[in-house]
């Protein structure tokens, strides 16, 4: 590894140890190099921005659904009954 590239190992370890949410695409203004760049020495050290993974908006299989009620019944007579009975 070269001096350059190990200064800017330095650089992008201080960063993301003061902002671990950040990735590559804003550790690319620590010293204003290239992305890829970046991408490579953070793959060396083993960084990697602290982000959602994929299908996060995706419901886990043992949870529980709760199908719409009305939904199984034609009509809503169902709330057609008398409410005060004699």
């Amino acid at each position: 590894m070269q001096e350059s590239d190990r200064r800017l190992c330095f650089l992008i370890k201080q960063e993301y140890i003061r902002w671990p949410f950040y990735g590559i695409r804003w550790m690319k203004r620590v010293g204003a190099i290239n992305r890829k760049r970046v991408q490579r020495l953070m793959c060396v050290m083993g960084l990697a921005g602290i982000a959602p993974g994929p299908n996060t908006g995706r419901a886990h299989l043992e949870s529980r659904l709760y199908p719409y009620f009305l939904r199984y019944f034609g009509k809503p007579e169902i709330f057609n009954f008398d409410r005060n009975p004699l």
